[in-house]
């Protein structure tokens, strides 16, 4: 997933530590190779969907280039635009017809070390306030 320049100078989501990008190219090439691999097991009808604005140009490269090479295979490969945006009258649509998303996931549970979690010690470049004498020793 490229979310940013690696170097010389990070850019984009590279700027926090932990983040991990690969080049544009690299990203195609593994889309690529998956999308063959799917391919040889048969699957006809292969979608590109990702969660991030950073994917979609090569999930589009992907699919037009893979469409391109397999189009007498009767395989397809579909990058979706259409996913990642709401028509404007979707929502005031289904609110008529009585259908409405109501989150009714629980917030996460606490762990029972409590903070500080794994994901900080991803995201900070010193460890000094992640800490404690009753975690570890130093």
């Amino acid at each position: 997933m490229p979310e940013g320049d690696i170097d010389p100078k990070p850019t984009g989501h590279m700027v926090y530590s932990g983040a991990i990008s690969v080049e544009a190219a690299t990203f195609e090439a593994l889309l690529t190779d998956i999308c063959r691999g799917y391919k040889t097991h048969g699957f006809k009808e292969i979608i590109l969907l990702g969660d991030s604005g950073g994917n979609w140009a090569g999930m589009e490269t992907v699919a037009r280039s893979l469409n391109a090479r397999w189009k007498s295979e009767g395989v397809r490969a579909h990058y979706l635009a259409e996913y990642y945006s709401q028509e404007p009258g979707s929502y005031e649509y289904l609110k008529k017809l009585g259908i409405v998303q109501i989150d009714k996931t629980p917030p996460p549970a606490r762990r029972p070390t409590g903070p500080p979690t794994l994901e900080m010690a991803f995201m900070t470049t010193s460890t000094t306030r992640l800490k404690s004498a009753s975690r570890i020793r130093t």
